[in-house]
């Protein structure tokens, strides 16, 4: 059994299973994930479903706009021509989105969670080509438990936990979207430090990854204290190493 601490955004599962098969269009969404519409339309563009806007590429933008939000990837979150990942971060990091959902009450079927777990394995079995360098890399999993009850979400771990690798796991970043319109208390200040790089990284000249900046790292311009400026900072310095490539 892998002891790997996970990278999670949630404490809890979003419990929301009974909206899975509703979110059938934009119109679905809640506000904050549509604020750039056009942008939002784009990231819902799934090229595996020959670019139509279905539920399923629907869920995988939210789940994009709300990793995004927490700070954990680098924006912009971007779709790929490829249909064997979901989006890249802004680092050209290959993702791929999983949304397990619970049954309804309405439905007769039982949650399995070595069907989910054995789905999300098999990703992280794989590599895709970076956005930026087009070199192979593992690919990280954005486990959406929007949908799940807390049982099952606890049951899929405990799967994950003893049949995915230590390496794996910490390829899982967990999440949930708001449903409640901006009354979500985000994790965003909350990650864990293992999740955390250091900025000079040594390809980049910073981290660009699935990560949280560090906020001992930026201290001119009382910037400590602002977290919206550290952001902006950390997202600059990420922009002028993506120029340098």
């Amino acid at each position: 059994m892998s002891n790997k601490p996970r990278t999670t955004l949630t404490r809890m599962a979003g419990g929301e299973q009974e909206r899975y098969p509703y979110i059938r269009s934009l119109k679905d969404v809640p506000n904050e994930y549509k604020e750039d519409m056009d942008r939002f339309t784009d990231l819902c563009k799934d090229v595996a479903h020959k670019g139509r806007i279905e539920p399923g590429g629907i869920r995988e933008a939210m789940a994009a706009i709300e990793m995004e939000k927490s700070g954990i990837i680098i924006p912009y979150a971007t779709r790929p021509d490829s249909p064997y990942i979901d989006f890249y971060d802004g680092r050209g990091t290959p993702i791929d989105v999983k949304t397990p959902p619970s049954p309804s009450k309405k439905d007769r079927w039982d949650f399995y969670p070595e069907i989910a777990g054995k789905s999300i394995i098999s990703q992280l079995e794989k590599s895709h080509p970076n956005l930026y360098t087009n070199i192979d890399e593992p690919i990280y999993v954005a486990l959406d438990v929007s949908y799940m009850t807390e049982k099952d979400r606890q049951s899929l771990w405990a799967y994950l936990g003893e049949h995915a690798t230590e390496d794996q796991i910490s390829r899982i970043v967990e999440l949930s979207v708001d449903f409640k319109d901006g009354e979500k208390e985000r994790l965003n200040k909350k990650v864990p430090r293992y999740v955390r790089r250091e900025l000079n990284d040594s390809k980049y000249g910073c981290d660009l990854g699935l990560v949280m900046p560090i906020e001992k790292k930026v201290t001119s311009d009382n910037s400590k204290s602002n977290p919206s400026k550290i952001n902006k900072l950390f997202i600059q310095r990420a922009y002028n190493s993506l120029r340098r490539i």
